[in-house]
């Protein structure tokens, strides 16, 4: 199946800009800018294993992705903030595939996005 952006849930964002398409496109190319930084650096702290900034990373990205709607998105962000609050488990290996969804569905949702603000949205 082919994900299309009408997959993508902005209903946060529809709300917070009020139909405003000037603040909508705005919080639009944020959002990309966001994704662009967050997914190296999230990279780099997992592979540092460095848990407290991961935590810190991962409660910030939370905001990120309410604004860009996709519930896989923050479901795996979710699970890999409570692994780093709790500093980390003894089998770190097990989470590595959120860590996996995270970078991949980052890469998708930053492209929808991107189609958005190509047409307009």
């Amino acid at each position: 199946m082919s994900r299309t952006s009408s997959l993508l849930d902005l209903s946060y964002l529809h709300k917070i800009t009020a139909g405003d398409p000037a603040l909508k496109f705005t919080i639009l190319n944020m959002l990309v800018d966001e994704f662009d930084e967050a997914i190296p650096r999230l990279q780099a702290l997992w592979q540092q294993e460095d848990w407290i900034e991961l935590a810190r990373f991962c409660h910030h990205f939370k905001s990120t992705l309410s604004f860009a709607g996709d519930p896989q998105l923050e479901e795996a962000n979710r699970y890999l903030w409570e692994y780093a609050e709790s500093g980390g488990s003894p089998d770190p290996g097990r989470l590595q595939v959120h860590v996996d969804l995270l970078v991949a569905q980052s890469a998708w949702v930053k492209s929808e996005l991107q189609q958005l603000l190509a047409v307009g949205a």
